[in-house]
């Protein structure tokens, strides 16, 4: 969720006797005369190297004029490959709200020395660029392997008073400076995350201050899989604290205050007490009441982007059938009200994109708000469509988040107290996913029939749900396809049919939901000579893989904890018998403090017409130290190998 509106409420605090002067970007250049740097034989191994990546943030009042921030960005970067010229020919300046460029400039340097500057006026922008908005882009030309790029720019936008800077990237950055430059009545909160160094304050005018830090030699991160990756970049945060006239701006208190506030609409109360009149009257219990509120928002009202009376007022959301999330939010605070349902704001963060810091507070770690009930200690996410009342989706397991209690009084809210507290996910127990299958020959046996029940539980299934609610049947059949075919290209589906499809199930995490097929496949089987082949580990589809050359640098995440448990039947032929039978049984875990945190366990029952194959694959934690990399990925692969089983049909010598 996007909070940046709410800073606009901190305009009205923001004065000064500043006057005007010389800014700190108006002097600011680029060297006339640029020179190749010499790189390091390791650091060539990369794409590029960034010189140096300086980042200058001025808030600045002009005499009886608006505050406004000035931020520069002045990258140098080493080219290596062309791989590199394709990454980098390119300059994106996000712009944001009121923002304007008002100084661009683009050079290029070539091996031999030469500068090829390109002039404003030429500077081409590319527009329409796909998967990429709010942001300008402009090409570098004349980029070469052995060159540098080189670009200066500055934004113009109203005051900016909190911010956060990445200056960590996937290829090394030699030298990275960060200056913040503000009146010096002004005080500012910094903090430096993932091993950045802390910045230093110094006064270096009459009338004003910075805060600074320089960096070398950053590492190139590494993006891993199961881990967080952007969240653990080198990062800067920064915040105004502190305006000569007003203290304890963006407190944790501050930021919460006015959101809550944000969502206080008098009028809604009228108009939630006509929503929910019949659930109201209805002999419903408060978690029912619960359900049937959500229930409602969510299949009459779709969440859409978009500003305005008709986005956040609830009157207009309820008569459009549409509405944004913040008049959602009201639509569901003054429903509660309405039927005296007892509950707290949540303010999250997911964990892939960050986390709530109790010490440092910010708008920007911020990107979810939900409800929790203290009664049942159960949430409801207005924003996740997909769920429904009961838990949290899966970034936010195991985060930390505030607590705001509040009430309405004449139409208003009134916040009340705050806490921060942990939030678990869904238990393993209520987790399970797997698939249920047998594998039966006819006369045909190299086309035997397999009849197949996918079967999900917890958030695999609040996604099957949600995708089944929102296509057709021929959606729905396609949808059954990628999953459960998903290792082969080659099929005939003779049935498909559904369980559980409803998503008020969703809110009784007993609840299954399930896919049942049933199909033939030429390559399921493959006769060589007297022998089938039989690929009986495609019956439980395609399984990832996980390989790493370089060392493991980050903890290992999952999503989520699951029980995964597949059984397969083969129902034998009469006069035929199986072999290979012992590449069934595999065994690996993770041990943690001496219990089992994950482990993968294949093996097989046999009767005299049939075997059996049970497949577990469990994960109890989400978190698993780096030092159980090795044992962790042994468990992933287990089940790719299990995927590449292949047991022999061959006739029984004693039936002759």
């Amino acid at each position: 969720m996007k909070l940046n509106y709410i800073i606009l409420i901190t305009l009205m605090f923001l004065a000064s006797n500043t006057f005007a002067q010389t800014l700190y970007h108006e002097k600011y250049s680029w060297k006339t005369s640029p020179k190749i740097t010499e790189i390091s034989e390791k650091n060539k191994e990369y794409e590029a190297v960034v010189i140096s990546d300086n980042y200058f943030i001025e808030c600045n009042i002009p005499f009886n004029g608006q505050p406004i921030t000035y931020s520069t960005n002045h990258k140098i970067v080493h080219i290596n490959s062309d791989v590199g010229i394709e990454k980098y020919n390119k300059v994106y300046i996000p712009i944001q709200g009121n923002s304007t460029i008002i100084n661009l400039q683009v050079r290029s340097i070539g091996v031999d020395g030469n500068v090829t500057t390109i002039q404003k006026d030429n500077i081409k922008e590319l527009k329409n660029v796909k998967g990429i908005s709010n942001v300008k882009i402009f090409a570098i030309e004349g980029l070469e392997v052995g060159g540098e790029a080189e670009y200066l720019y500055t934004l113009k936008a109203p005051i900016t008073p909190l911010g956060s800077k990445t200056i960590q990237s996937d290829v090394p950055v030699l030298e990275a400076n960060i200056r913040l430059i503000y009146p010096k009545q002004w005080t500012f909160e910094t903090k430096s995350y993932n091993k950045l160094a802390s910045a230093k304050i110094s006064q270096n005018s009459t009338s004003k201050k910075t805060t600074y830090l320089k960096q070398l030699n950053i590492p190139a991160f590494q993006e891993e899989e199961y881990a967080y990756n952007s969240s653990k970049m080198m990062r800067f945060d920064y915040k105004l604290v502190n305006n000569g006239y007003k203290k304890n701006l963006f407190s944790w208190y501050y930021i919460t205050n006015n959101i809550v506030e944000s969502f206080s609409s008098p009028k809604t109360a009228k108009v939630a007490n006509k929503f929910v009149k019949e659930i109201a009257k209805s002999n419903l219990s408060d978690e029912e009441k619960i359900i049937a509120v959500e229930n409602k928002i969510k299949s009459t009202i779709r969440l859409e982007k978009g500003s305005g009376d008709n986005f956040t007022n609830p009157k207009n959301i309820i008569a459009n059938g549409y509405g944004n999330l913040r008049g959602i939010y009201k639509l569901y605070i003054y429903c509660f009200a309405a039927l005296d349902i007892k509950n707290q704001l949540v303010f999250g963060s997911s964990r892939y994109d960050g986390f709530i810091d109790e010490d440092f507070a910010t708008f920007s770690s911020i990107n979810d708000i939900f409800f929790y009930f203290p009664k049942s200690h159960k949430y409801l996410l207005p924003e996740s469509y997909h769920m429904r009342y009961g838990t949290v989706h899966q970034g936010l397991i195991d985060t930390n988040a505030v607590f705001i209690s509040y009430y309405v009084e004449f139409g208003k809210l009134k916040r009340q107290l705050d806490s921060f507290k942990k939030i678990n996910g869904l238990a393993a127990e209520f987790n399970n996913v797997g698939v249920i299958a047998s594998i039966n020959f006819d006369e045909n046996l190299s086309l035997p029939k397999v009849i197949l029940e996918d079967y999900a539980q917890g958030y695999r299934a609040f996604s099957y749900r949600s995708v089944m609610q929102s296509g057709g049947s021929g959606i729905q059949e396609k949808f059954a396809k990628d999953v459960i075919l998903s290792a082969f290209e080659n099929f005939e589906v003779e049935k498909i049919e559904f369980e559980g499809v409803d998503m008020k199930l969703s809110t009784d995490l007993d609840n299954y939901f399930r896919m049942k097929m049933e199909f033939t496949s030429p390559e399921l089987v493959e006769k060589a000579g007297n022998e089938y082949l039989i690929s009986v580990g495609k019956i439980i589809g395609k399984q990832s893989e996980l390989y790493q050359e370089k060392e493991r640098q980050q903890d290992i995440v999952m999503s989520t904890i699951t029980k995964y448990h597949h059984e397969i039947t083969i129902n034998i032929p009469k006069g035929y018998k199986l072999e290979g039978l012992e590449n069934i049984k595999e065994e690996h875990a993770v041990n943690l403090e001496g219990e089992k945190a994950a482990y993968f366990v294949s093996d097989y029952t046999q009767s005299p017409s049939s075997i059996t194959i049970t497949v577990d694959e469990v994960y109890e934690t989400i978190f698993f130290p780096k030092s159980s990399y090795q044992y962790f990925r042994n468990v992933i692969n287990a089940a790719s190998n299990f995927n590449k089983l292949t047991l022999v049909l061959i006739k029984d010598q004693k039936e002759l």
